[in-house]
């Protein structure tokens, strides 16, 4: 089962030798799209990009920081490439980023992103499921069609989330530990990029 599906990762950076670089070195696991203003930027932005890497410049334009991108775009994650900002996870703030680093942070970010997504629809249809659960007995709830998707997408959502973990070499009590995935409380990481 492919868990990742189309991993997009757009670089958002002024300098074309920087874009370049930074597609050079991520082009090989990640689709890598580029974007050399705001503009363009929102152009390509949506639903199917995971994470921007941008220089904060283009970011910061009309008020626009990394924590209301997010909002403003589904929840892909942002890192700053030219920012040195005190406060910031310094993974989410690399002025002179080397590709190992880079890439493992992207890596990162693109299973937390999974992660959140897949718990949170896991979560909705928990709630569904357990509303037709007291609404219906047991006999009828397996003849009506609502509660048969919920009970087999909660099932495929699971074994995504099961393979995610098989498949990521990431220290996981340390992901949740840290409040970065699943709770929400990755707001708060990213929600300091902006302070």
């Amino acid at each position: 089962m492919d868990t990742w599906g189309n991993r997009v990762v757009l670089v958002a950076v002024a300098d074309e030798s920087r874009r370049q670089t930074y597609r050079e070195w991520l082009g090989a696991e990640y689709n890598v799209w580029t974007a050399v203003d705001r503009l363009d930027v929102y152009e390509k932005v949506g639903a199917v990009v995971d994470v921007v890497l941008a220089d904060e410049g283009i970011l910061q334009r009309d008020g626009l920081g990394p924590g209301t991108f997010r909002d403003a775009t589904g929840g892909c994650r942002v890192v700053l490439l030219d920012s040195d900002s005190p406060g910031l996870d310094p993974d989410l703030a690399m002025p002179e980023p080397e590709p190992e680093r880079l890439a493992t942070t992207t890596e990162r970010l693109l299973v937390e992103t999974a992660c959140e997504r897949l718990l949170a629809e896991s979560a909705t249809l928990a709630e569904r499921k357990a509303r037709l659960e007291q609404e219906l007995d047991a006999t009828s709830r397996n003849a009506v069609e609502e509660y048969r998707v919920a009970c087999e997408r909660f099932q495929e959502l699971s074994e995504r989330l099961d393979d995610l973990v098989q498949r990521t070499d990431l220290d996981w009590s340390a992901l949740f530990d840290n409040r970065l995935a699943g709770d929400g409380a990755g707001e708060m990481t990213v929600g300091r990029a902006v302070e």
